[in-house]
């Protein structure tokens, strides 16, 4: 897999996606603001990866990612 947006996308959707479904394992709604903070940082982590012409490694995409939604 060549292309790092495509990359850092699809970490974004499965990563909100995953959480999605342990919710639904545990019966419980999965939160709004999880969703919408999950794909916001992707969207702007891809941005920024356009504009800036940067490239970010997929797994430090993927602790940011995780740091960002798992606060306590």
């Amino acid at each position: 897999m060549n292309n790092p947006f495509l990359l850092i996308c699809l970490i974004g959707l499965l990563y909100v996606l995953a959480f999605r479904g342990l919710s639904l394992v545990r019966r419980e709604g999965v939160s709004n603001q999880f969703v919408y903070e999950g794909l916001g940082v992707t969207g702007l982590i891809l941005l920024v990866m356009y504009v800036g012409n940067v490239v970010i490694h997929p797994f430090y995409f993927l602790i940011l990612l995780y740091l960002i939604t798992m606060r306590a």
